[in-house]
This record gives structure tokens, C-alpha cells and sequence, in this order.
């Protein structure tokens, strides 16, 4: 499966160490790719595959979201446990609870449309996003 690992890193293809900027950009290219409006042909797998884009994107980029879950890979969380409540007591007894929701169809729409801006969908998937768009004009 494209996504077996469940580990948002790798669903984004980006290090623990990368910045907002590239797990951004990495959201990007990937959401581009998977979404269900690109691929209407297979659509229930890139429905899926951008589900877990998009949740691996809103928890990487927020720094108190991605810190749990960082201490959770960090102390034998199971990163493929995927879409349930997670807790676990450290050898230092010390204790971390991560929880992921199976996110809305309009908290993924949302997702997306902070990341691309106001820009009309049909136009980001005709042109080449990474060299016609200005970064700086999207926020």
C-alpha cells in the first residue's frame, strides 16, 4: 500500500528535522497530485491517499500537534496505530497522549484552501503550481 507505514513523515516523504516550509511544499505537490478532482478515475484511493495527506499535513504543521506526536514516535507509539487515541507512560514515567480524528470532509477543503489561498481549483490543476504560481502570493 502507498501509505502502509502510517508515519505522517513518510506520507509526506519529508524528515523529522524538515521546516514548515517544506512539509509545506511537500503538502503541496502531493496534495496536487492526490486529489480526488485529478484523478476521477480512481477516485476512492486518491480520496483516501489525500485523507491522509492532508491529516499528516495539519498535525506536522502545527508546532504543538507535531511535538506530541513527535514524543509519541520518540517513546513507542505505534505509528501505525493511525486514526485512534494513543497513550503511553515512558521509561521515565513520563505520560504522552496523542489523538487523531478521522478529520471532515470540509476540515480537508479547509486544509487545503489555507494552503492554496483563494486561487480556483481548476486553475492550480492546469498549470505547473511549483513555477507559474508566486510563492509569496500564498499564504
Amino acid at each position: 500500500r502507498f501509505f502502509a507505514s502510517r508515519n505522517f513523515y513518510d506520507i509526506l516523504n519529508v524528515k523529522k528535522s524538515s521546516s514548515k516550509n517544506e512539509i509545506k511544499q511537500a503538502y503541496r505537490k502531493l496534495a496536487l497530485k492526490y486529489h480526488p478532482d485529478r484523478n476521477p478515475n480512481n477516485r476512492t484511493e486518491s480520496e483516501q491517499k489525500f485523507r491522509e495527506i492532508t491529516e499528516a499535513y495539519e498535525t506536522l504543521s502545527d508546532d504543538n500537534k507535531k511535538s506530541i506526536y513527535d514524543s509519541q514516535l520518540n517513546n513507542g507509539f505505534s505509528s501505525n496505530s493511525f486514526g485512534n487515541n494513543y497513550s503511553n507512560t515512558s521509561n521515565q514515567n513520563m505520560n504522552y497522549n496523542f489523538k487523531t480524528t478521522k478529520m471532515t470532509d470540509e476540515e480537508i477543503e479547509n486544509v487545503f484552501k489555507n494552503v492554496f489561498g483563494n486561487m480556483n481549483i481548476d486553475d492550480i490543476f492546469r498549470s505547473n503550481i511549483f513555477n507559474e504560481v508566486k510563492w509569496e502570493n500564498i499564504k
